[in-house]
């Protein structure tokens, strides 16, 4: 690890592949810490907010990490673009306005409004609280992984969604207006706090902007160990580079 720094990483699911990743790394300058991992499914679900911070920064090997990095929630646009939602639904375009580019029976929702809506669900008292309970650390955030297109693996692998299969594949460009509309929400907090933001690398995508078929996890929302080491390597050298 470039200049011997320590790194902490606290995360909901999606650091499962990065705290796999992390073992191979055998540095005790390195740590992962899933907030599930803490306190459990049901802790997160019922316990304020507050007393999961407690938890997790308790819980904490690494107390005095030269950096941070969140990866607070991120599992939103896939709840709403997994599946077609029961009302089909359409997103306007930042870059056209409010309205959509052309007609659609699709019931209709604003670029802004949606943002809105990943505004309102993103934890920002968590991040605000994580960042503040370690003062001394560099600060960065890490992006969710993007979605998964392959209709078939994610009904060969449905998980949580297996309910929601009966309503069939929700369209690309609506999975990706989707991850588009919280990566900018998250990229927001990110910079609210004094974070830099760290999006996910090329590599780790298609040629569309869709998670790549060898980085697919277990189930349709997260990805797998391959994609953890490349984001965990890319992690720890934007520390060794961040002055």
């Amino acid at each position: 690890m470039a200049a011997g720094k320590s790194v902490l990483v606290i995360g909901h699911s999606h650091v499962g592949c990065l705290a796999a990743a992390a073992r191979t790394f055998n540095s005790d300058k390195l740590e992962v810490i899933s907030v599930a991992n803490v306190v459990g499914k049901r802790g997160r679900e019922e316990l304020p907010e507050p007393e999961i911070v407690r938890a997790v920064v308790n819980h904490a090997r690494l107390s005095k990490p030269d950096a941070l990095c969140l990866c607070i929630r991120g599992n939103q646009h896939n709840i709403l673009g997994i599946t077609e939602n029961p009302t089909p639904f359409s997103i306007g375009e930042a870059e056209f306005g409010s309205a959509p580019r052309e007609g659609s029976r699709r019931h209709f929702i604003p670029y802004q409004l949606m943002k809105a809506h990943f505004r309102n669900i993103i934890s920002r008292d968590m991040i605000h609280e994580l960042y503040n309970s370690f003062p001394d650390a560099a600060r960065y955030y890490l992006n969710a992984p993007p979605p998964v297109s392959d209709w078939d693996y994610i009904q060969a692998n449905p998980s949580s969604f297996s309910e929601e299969l009966r309503f069939g594949p929700s369209p690309h460009e609506l999975k990706l207006q989707l991850y588009r509309c919280q990566t900018e929400v998250l990229r927001e907090c990110a910079e609210a706090e004094g974070a830099r933001f760290i999006d996910i690398p090329p590599q780790l995508c298609d040629r569309d902007g869709f998670l790549a078929r060898h980085c697919y996890g277990p189930d349709p929302t997260h990805a797998n160990t391959v994609y953890g080491e490349i984001v965990l390597k890319t992690l720890l050298d934007v520390v060794g580079a961040s002055k």
